[in-house]
């Protein structure tokens, strides 16, 4: 008895993994980070070139790459 009650919360808990890995998209996870990607391009382009923490992100004309380029992968807006 004390058996079945540890084996099935354990037994529910590994089939709901499985379940999960099974409907894991990594395509998801990648338009996650693009999209955040052109939402830290705007923020950082916002801010005085002096108060920037990086140059990763030179103009405007970047972030604007960034969207087109999501646009037409994922055919959607960020």
């Amino acid at each position: 008895m004390v058996a079945l009650v540890i084996a099935l919360p354990v037994a529910i808990f590994a089939v709901l993994m499985l379940i999960g890995k099974f409907m894991d998209d990594p395509q998801a996870e990648q338009r996650w980070v693009e999209s955040e990607t052109i939402k830290i391009c705007w923020k950082q382009i916002a801010k005085p070139e002096a108060e920037r923490k990086t140059q990763e992100f030179q103009s405007q004309e970047d972030c604007d790459r960034l969207e087109l380029a999501f646009k037409q992968k994922y055919n959607e807006n960020p």
